[in-house]
């Protein structure tokens, strides 16, 4: 897996970088806390197992929002792209 390039701050440059490195997180939030719910239930950790619960939920809450400002900015992008063309009349 490529990692975004970080700028000079350390936060990805580019849109696209970024949308890639929040997929990332969302990703490893869900796997993570996939796991620690897992562990907590094979070894009787309600904390655990409820962190776990949570971490997963903001890794699909996270990759939601990321999905729904892709479809925005398609959807916008189209439009845009239809007001750059002259109009055939």
């Amino acid at each position: 897996m490529k990692l975004a390039s970080p700028n000079s701050d350390g936060a990805p440059s580019s849109t696209a970088e970024r949308s890639s490195h929040m997929s990332d997180n969302s990703t490893f939030d869900q796997v993570a806390g996939k796991i620690k719910e897992t562990t907590g239930k094979v070894v009787g950790d309600k904390e655990l197992e409820t962190e776990g619960v949570l971490q997963n939920l903001q890794g699909k809450a996270t990759e939601a929002v990321e999905d729904v400002k892709d479809t925005i900015k398609g959807v916008v992008d189209h439009f845009s792209k239809d007001d750059d063309e002259p109009s055939a009349v």
